[in-house]
C-alpha cells in the first residue's frame, strides 16, 4: 500500500475513549492505485496510469459519549461518525 495511517485517540477522566480518529497520508513513490512492476535493475516502474476512482481513503473521526452508574462504570456508550447513524452499546453490570 502507498499510504500511512495516523491514528489518534483521546480519553476522558474515566479512561474511556471520547474520540478516535484515522487520517490516511499518501507516501507512495507513485500515485496511490498505480500498478507497478520492476525493471531489469530491480527498480519499481509504473506499468500503466492510475486507474479511475483509486484514491487514498478518507479519514474518519468517531466520537463517543457515555452514561455512568453510581460506581463510575459506563452503562451506555454512543459512537457517532459523521453522515452515519449513531450506534449505542448498553451493558448491565452486577455488583456483589
Amino acid at each position: 500500500m502507498g499510504f500511512d495511517v495516523l491514528s489518534t485517540i483521546r480519553y476522558n477522566e474515566h479512561g474511556d475513549r471520547i474520540e478516535e480518529g484515522q487520517k490516511f497520508i499518501d507516501n507512495a513513490r507513485f500515485e496511490f492505485g498505480v500498478p507497478i512492476s520492476f525493471d531489469s535493475q530491480g527498480k519499481p516502474v509504473p506499468t500503466k496510469e492510475k486507474p479511475e476512482g483509486q484514491t487514498v481513503p478518507q479519514g474518519t473521526v468517531v466520537q463517543y459519549s457515555y452514561q455512568y452508574d453510581q460506581y463510575g462504570n459506563w452503562t451506555e456508550r454512543v459512537a457517532s461518525v459523521a453522515d452515519q447513524p449513531a450506534r449505542a452499546t448498553r451493558r448491565t453490570l452486577t455488583y456483589y
